[in-house]
């Protein structure tokens, strides 16, 4: 088995193992902060085809970073946290599409609340190396 091969064999073992995972939330200190009132809702992740593309033809560091970040998201995908940008995207999209940034890599969804899925549709990396043009 070629490098490449396993590489992409790994890929797909993370991709099973983030669909099978119950994330809560963020690991926190001091869970009694938490107040009853607050929302505990888990999502689940979908990536459609395009995005588990994209996927495979990232290096191991970037797609377990990558991981991590969804497996953050599960939790709250709207609220941005220290090192997760999160932005709504423009548009008249229904339900509304959200970006978040990880370095130079993007990845854009959707959040269907009535389902309780996220879904990821587009990876990318930003092409440019600097946001300053």
């Amino acid at each position: 088995m070629g490098l490449q091969e396993y590489h992409i064999f790994n890929l797909k073992e993370w991709i099973d193992k983030i669909a099978r995972m119950s994330f809560v939330g963020p690991k926190l200190p001091n869970i009694e902060l938490l107040s009853e009132s607050q929302s505990t809702m888990t999502f689940t992740i979908d990536l459609l085809r395009s995005a588990r593309k994209e996927l495979n033809k990232l290096d191991k560091k970037n797609a377990e970073n990558i991981f991590d970040h969804l497996a953050q998201i599960k939790a709250d995908p709207f609220r941005p946290r220290p090192g997760m940008n999160i932005d709504k995207v423009e548009g008249n999209r229904k339900p509304p599409a959200y970006r978040l940034r990880i370095g130079r890599l993007r990845i854009e969804y959707l959040v269907i609340e009535d389902e309780g899925k996220i879904v990821v549709f587009r990876i990318f990396m930003k092409k440019r190396s600097s946001d300053y043009r």
